[in-house]
């Protein structure tokens, strides 16, 4: 599905253009923004996939989101002056541009759904807080079944949002301590997996 026709309720009711609203591309290993740089607005990702990520003082990667086709990002920078952190392109991406001005133009002139936008954003830092808690978690194995039980369909079945690199360093897991945990899960019957398609038996799924 083109990413235009993903956008949230809230979006679409501000009335914006999206047909003619400025795209970017960013080649793979690229920024789309670093930390400290000027907000100019929010962005939804047409194709490719984009990681925000912060570095700790010991200069440890954090991830805070990976987006793909269809996801928002910096949604929180409509009400700051600078991008908290930096967004790099994972693979060769294409990105629809929100100017800042003109969202806030919108809210603006229809504060009603400026709130579903706000609403949308308020989800988003719930997904960042449930990460911070996973983090939290010191069994490998504990967290990387709380997060597939988290995003995991009433059948079960969990579909990993991007490569299982991708999922390792949003769970704050080096890629090899992920991987022996997907395969001592797989091993101990906590899950199958086909690629990046986990499904959860009902007897475990409570």
């Amino acid at each position: 599905m083109e990413a235009a026709q993903q956008l949230p309720l809230a979006i679409r009711l501000l009335g914006l253009d999206t047909a003619n609203l400025p795209k970017r591309d960013i080649a793979a290993g690229a920024y789309l923004f670093r930390q400290n740089d000027r907000a100019s607005g929010i962005f939804q990702v047409i194709s490719g996939q984009l990681r925000l990520e912060r570095h700790s003082e010991d200069g440890r990667q954090i991830t805070l989101q990976v987006a793909g086709p269809g996801g928002f990002l910096a949604e929180a920078s409509l009400f700051g002056d600078r991008y908290h952190c930096d967004a790099l392109a994972l693979k060769p991406t294409q990105v629809r541009v929100f100017p800042k001005q003109d969202l806030l133009r919108a809210i603006a002139a229809d504060p009603t759904s400026g709130e579903g936008l706000l609403a949308h954003m308020a989800r988003q830092l719930q997904e960042l807080r449930l990460r911070a808690e996973l983090r939290s978690v010191r069994s490998a194995k504990r967290r990387v079944m709380l997060y597939v039980k988290h995003i995991a369909d009433p059948d079960g079945i969990a579909c990993l949002p991007g490569t299982l690199q991708d999922t390792a360093a949003d769970l704050g897991l080096t890629r090899e301590a992920f991987y022996r945990t997907i395969a001592v899960l797989e091993k101990e019957g906590a899950f199958t997996r086909q690629g990046t398609v986990i499904r959860v038996p009902k007897s475990l799924d409570a």
